[in-house]
């Protein structure tokens, strides 16, 4: 057990160091993360189905600046970790890990509280003026200061994933019936919470063609998955040409309110055709 959350924390680690120091690749969203820790652990579909649950959940969620709402990144370890290590189902290794996000953005808060105490011996180096002095200094920082989420999914999963996994099998079955069935309905809370932020009357037409072809056509969601893909290449290129129309009128003198005008006609004319 040991070895196992030793890996399971190192594989979060390196998906945060990664997410550091390349760009932000989203190597910390659970999409990325849960596939990460499950490969590590040996049950790579364990992690994708954790992992893209957790995504569905926490798809809106995103750091504005110093501001974190969630740390996906623990808690894509954490219920990753739970479900492989210690057997325990999908659906209560993920409600375990919706709280363990939100502990985690306490994590978060030390390490950028250390990042900002560690800033005068970065300045000092930028001094010197040696690019390889403070490239060294800048990935050992990051290095260590993940090492803080390290030792947290760590010790969490070998001092607490018994003490977990004991708790939940004591609770009365009623209890575990409507932990099971929270964790299976939050995927689906996600979606809707991130569906109202973009929800107009266009996308209801969208939103219904896809709950009828599912619903009374009986076909894989993979199936709409694509059919969306190419509606919404289809709405892409729409645009681009429109772009190109305006801009167009625009080189030919037509003042920006007609071509304005123009392009909403085309585009009311382009959707109802």
């Amino acid at each position: 057990m040991v070895v196992q959350a030793f890996l399971a924390a190192l594989a979060v680690w390196i998906g945060c160091v990664i997410e550091w120091i390349a760009g932000y690749p989203q190597t910390m969203r659970p999409i990325v993360m849960g596939p990460l820790v499950g490969l590590a652990l040996g049950d790579l579909q364990t992690g994708i189905l954790i992992g893209a649950q957790l995504e569905a959940i926490f798809l809106g969620v995103v750091a504005v600046g110093g501001s974190v709402a969630a740390e996906t990144a623990t808690a894509s370890g954490i219920g990753v970790g739970l479900a492989v290590i210690f057997k325990m189902p999908i659906d209560q290794a993920i409600a375990v890990a919706i709280p363990v996000a939100y502990i985690g953005v306490v994590i978060n808060s030390l390490q950028y509280s250390l990042a900002t105490l560690c800033t005068p011996l970065v300045d000092k180096v930028v001094e010197r003026d040696n690019y390889k002095l403070y490239t060294f200094t800048v990935f050992g920082l990051t290095v260590l200061l993940n090492g803080l989420r390290f030792l947290g999914i760590f010790f969490a999963l070998v001092l607490g994933g018994d003490a977990v996994v004991g708790f939940i099998n004591g609770l009365p079955s009623f209890v575990m019936s409507g932990i099971t069935a929270a964790g299976a309905m939050l995927p689906a809370v996600g979606m809707a919470v991130l569906l109202s932020m973009l929800w107009n009357n266009k996308m209801a037409l969208y939103f219904l063609l896809g709950f009828s072809i599912i619903k009374y056509l009986d076909v894989p969601i993979l199936f709409v998955a694509i059919i969306a893909v190419f509606l919404a290449s289809v709405e892409i290129i729409r645009d681009m040409d429109l772009r190109k129309k305006l801009d167009a009128l625009k080189e030919l003198g037509v003042s920006a309110k007609v071509a304005k005008a123009d392009d909403k006609i085309n585009e009311k004319e382009g959707f109802f055709s």
